[in-house]
């Protein structure tokens, strides 16, 4: 009986697949209502409206822009084929798949039944036509970022290839930064396909966003989303205290003890900028590596991490943890002061020191530390608009910068800082570096499509940097604070944005 039960039921299983297989081969439509029916939405609790508070004003709504303060907004409304999620890792957007042909050749299928705001369908060629933009339109930020890119291929609805001039294994981030956009002849404005529309009473400072109810990720828990803007940070503070915004980007630090813990949250993320003092190879003194390596081992970046607050970490090689390319085997430093008398061109040296304005801290660490092993220090202050010209003309021992690994990869520093200076690569090397192993491990890694391999190619690089040429000083890393009400789900990226259908 039993027997006969099962039988039973494992002929129904069988006819309900087979009708649901052919639902999805030859009614594709009728399939997905079936499965929308069945499938458990996720409830949201519905808010009428939220407000983030920011820092820094908007440059505007092209969606051809890259500055980090406009896409805060513009993540809002307009939305890319891959995106970055929490960790950074390319997770699926408007691309619903994607794959490698070969080395050079990628495929996309677009994901279908998605509308832009003005009602309209999205397909595969409003897909082409906005890459191509930010590929060649004048205005576009993003076209030094997409120069690897040869030809985009319509294959059939809803399916493009898109095809490298050579392997580049960060294509899916660069088009991460790409967002799908077309222009609303009855409106002269651009539409998106994003979760929020922008309001009619926007402004450059303050933004009032609407649901999109057509959104085909599901509705928002907000109907509407606010974004202002207070430059003043003593302002801000007052703003979020008082109930005026309920979630608030980088919390200054040194008001960060002032928040009310009982009404807000304050959370923390990596920046994935990190701070660093660099060598100057062509220096008379620092050309030498034991040099180098002597002034280093001075420099106890634990104690000055110590002098400049809680959310500043120290960090041992030039990018941060969260970036593709960090290398955990590289070792602490070791602070040896007696390593200055065994080189004897330090002996009585003033070392020649350049850094923005607004790093006296910095500046006194320094002093005190070289004063204690007997070397001099001259520092020379520059307003930060002109550090880059005085870098390239001006003679120095080291000198501060700081780099953001955007793309969450360290291909980015590796080859803007430490290749060796070329048409295309070392445009930021102001330290003089160069070294053939070096070069030939970032050009390995700039084709190599295996991931495992081309992770050990830029751990192998920043190696050599740190341990092996003692190419700078790695000082620290700050973290980025957010405060949030209690009420609100809130979670920080590492990338710093907050995209508010996240919430």
């Amino acid at each position: 009986m039993l027997n006969k039960i099962l039988k039973t039921i494992g002929l129904l299983v069988g006819i309900v697949v087979f009708l649901l297989l052919g639902m999805y081969l030859f009614f594709e439509k009728q399939f997905d209502e079936v499965v929308d029916v069945f499938t458990p939405v996720d409830e949201r609790s519905e808010i009428e409206e939220i407000t983030l508070l920011e820092p820094y004003p908007s440059l505007g709504y092209d969606p051809l822009q890259f500055n980090p303060f406009s896409r805060q907004r513009l993540n809002q409304v307009y939305e890319s084929l891959i995106r970055p999620d929490m960790d950074l890792n390319m997770e699926s957007a408007l691309a619903l798949s994607w794959g490698l042909i070969n080395d050079t050749t990628w495929e996309f299928n677009i994901r279908k039944n998605v509308k832009f705001h003005d009602g309209s369908e999205m397909d595969e060629l409003d897909v082409i036509d906005s890459i191509d933009k930010a590929r060649f339109d004048e205005k576009s930020e993003l076209s030094e970022f997409l120069s690897t890119i040869k030809e985009i291929r319509r294959v059939e609805p809803y399916k493009i290839e898109i095809e490298t001039i050579k392997p580049d294994p960060l294509l899916l981030q660069r088009l991460s930064t790409v967002y799908v956009y077309k222009m609303n002849d009855e409106t002269a404005g651009y539409v998106g396909t994003g979760p929020f529309v922008w309001g009619k009473d926007s402004s450059d400072k303050n933004i009032s966003l609407s649901r999109f109810d057509d959104y085909w990720g599901g509705g928002s828990s907000f109907k509407i989303a606010n974004i202002r803007v207070e430059t003043d940070k003593y302002k801000r503070f007052d703003v979020l205290n008082n109930g005026g915004a309920d979630v608030l980007s980088y919390v200054p630090y040194d008001l960060a003890d002032q928040i009310d813990l009982a009404e807000f949250d304050l959370v923390s993320v990596p920046s994935l900028e990190v701070q660093f003092l660099i060598f100057n190879f062509e220096s008379e003194v620092f050309d030498d590596v034991e040099a180098r390596r002597a002034l280093k081992s001075v420099l106890d970046t634990d104690e000055f991490t110590g002098y400049i607050g809680e959310y500043a970490h120290p960090v041992k090689q030039f990018v941060s943890s969260g970036v593709f390319g960090y290398n955990p085997d590289i070792e602490d430093p070791v602070y040896d002061s007696s390593l200055v008398g065994e080189v004897e061109e330090l002996n009585g040296y003033e070392v020649n020191v350049i850094l923005p304005e607004g790093l006296d801290v910095l500046g006194e660490f320094l002093t005190d530390s070289f004063d204690e092993v007997g070397l001099g220090v001259y520092i020379q202050y520059v307003k930060s608009e002109y550090l880059v010209e005085t870098l390239t003309k001006a003679d120095f021992d080291i000198a501060f910068l700081g780099f953001k690994s955007e793309l969450g990869d360290s291909s980015d520093f590796l080859k803007s800082l430490a290749h060796t200076s070329g048409e295309e690569y070392g445009q930021f090397n102001f330290a003089n570096y160069s070294n053939e192993q070096v070069d030939s491990l970032i050009g390995e890694a700039e084709l190599e499509m295996n991931v495992g391999n081309r992770l050990d190619l830029l751990q192998e690089a920043m190696s050599v940097l740190v341990e092996d040429d003692v190419y700078g000083i790695p000082l620290f890393e700050y973290d980025t604070l957010f405060a949030s009400a209690k009420w609100v789900d809130f979670e920080p990226r590492i990338d710093g944005f907050i995209y508010i259908n996240e919430l």
